[in-house]
């Protein structure tokens, strides 16, 4: 029931603050009332300030808002929500100075809370409709300047901190060859150079056969033709094959 009421006070106040509806006047023909604009100002801010403005966060409530004024109001009324819902009780409206943009007037002001400072910006479109507003925490020149400061080291330092992280990564990546090959990668080379270096060896050793084997056929026909003598033919011997009895011949 609370919810409820609140809602339905909300609503009311929305649709006071829209002038009974939604018409736009001209802008451009529009005078303002600064008195009056301010003092709309303050009854709207201390208006606001009495109702649980937590409400707005529902779906339907938000909705019901849209429905009673516009998008721009319910979306007004949902960032002054979010903007002082931490800083306690609302306490008083501050100087309040008018400019005018585009044929709207807007009134500024600095409202105090419990806990800290809100500049809110409200514009209308005439003495009795506003439009929408803006709600921001005071701050002045230099904790602006800090609190850019501070965004920007910690928006370096996390910069730095990564690409560190990153390069040693990359240093430890040398070290994961070692890891999972351990000891194999000399043995897989040694066997390596082993099986390249066999069939030259056989080759060597293959070709001393050879000449071996010319000279010894050489010599074996000279022998057989010396022991023929005269019966030897003319046209001389034709070695087809010669075979090894005994390997130990050489050493004789």
């Amino acid at each position: 029931m609370k919810k409820i009421y609140l809602a339905v006070c909300m609503a009311l106040c929305m649709i006071a603050l829209t002038a009974c509806g939604n018409s736009k006047k001209s802008s451009s023909t529009t005078t303002f009332n600064e008195d009056t604009i301010k003092s709309t100002f303050e009854t709207t801010i201390s208006s606001l300030a009495s109702q649980d403005l937590s409400i707005i966060e529902d779906e339907k409530t938000y909705d019901n808002y849209v429905s009673q004024s516009t998008e721009e109001l319910a979306q007004s009324i949902l960032g002054l929500y979010n903007t002082t819902k931490d800083l306690g009780a609302y306490q008083s409206c501050g100087d309040k100075t008018v400019s005018y943009a585009d044929g709207n007037a807007i009134v500024e002001s600095k409202v105090k809370y419990e806990k800290d400072d809100v500049v809110i910006r409200m514009t209308f479109a005439s003495d009795d409709e506003i439009t929408s507003f803006s709600s921001d925490v005071y701050r002045t020149f230099s904790q602006k300047m800090v609190k850019a400061l501070l965004n920007t080291v910690m928006g370096m330092g996390t910069v730095f901190v990564v690409l560190i992280f990153i390069s040693l990564i990359i240093g430890l990546l040398g070290y994961v060859p070692r890891l999972v090959g351990g000891k194999k990668q000399p043995e897989t080379t040694q066997v390596e150079s082993t099986v390249v270096s066999a069939p030259i060896e056989e080759e060597v050793v293959e070709d001393e056969e050879l000449v071996e084997d010319a000279e010894l056929v050489a010599v074996i026909t000279a022998a057989i033709m010396a022991s023929l003598g005269d019966e030897a033919p003319e046209d001389g011997l034709v070695v087809r094959s010669i075979h090894r009895v005994n390997r130990k011949w050489k050493n004789a």
